[in-house]
């Protein structure tokens, strides 16, 4: 697969998180995106992912062998994961799996019990996903007390 950006900008509001980006990505290639936090590289990945819209310029993408893939076909090709992307907590993981099968489904060969085989995720198979959450408790003093 190849995506070529082309002048790619994205705003928001009046401010710029990015502007006149011209790249091409290959599937062959690995590529690493570095930035303090805050500095556009989850929107920039969601743009390239077709997840946001950018504000400007053009996003390009092309099978291996060269043909141009439309957007709303791009699902079937790519895959964005991310922390802030939430699983739904009442599905157990088998259900979780199967759920998104629907929506984009595996290779040939592989189903959800497979997947769960393959990530070693065997002996939670049943449990609901909330189990894969981790969750931090933000403290804070205030005076003599706390407050979480």
């Amino acid at each position: 697969m190849k995506i070529v950006l082309k002048n790619v900008g994205k705003r928001f509001n009046r401010d710029w998180i990015f502007r006149k980006l011209n790249f091409e990505f290959n599937s062959s290639d690995a590529y690493v995106i570095l930035g303090a936090n805050g500095s556009g590289k989850s929107t920039l990945l969601q743009v390239i992912g077709g997840n946001a819209l950018s504000s400007e310029g053009a996003i390009d993408y092309f099978d291996g062998g060269g043909k141009a893939i439309p957007v709303e076909n791009l699902y079937k090709q790519l895959s964005f994961a991310s922390p802030y992307l939430d699983l739904l907590e009442e599905l157990t993981l088998l259900e979780s799996i199967e759920f998104h099968q629907k929506f984009k489904p595996f290779y040939p060969g592989l189903d959800p019990l497979k997947i769960v085989a393959l990530t070693g995720l065997e002996k939670v198979e049943g449990q609901t996903t909330e189990v894969f959450f981790f969750r931090h408790e933000t403290t804070c003093s205030i005076g003599p007390g706390r407050i979480k």
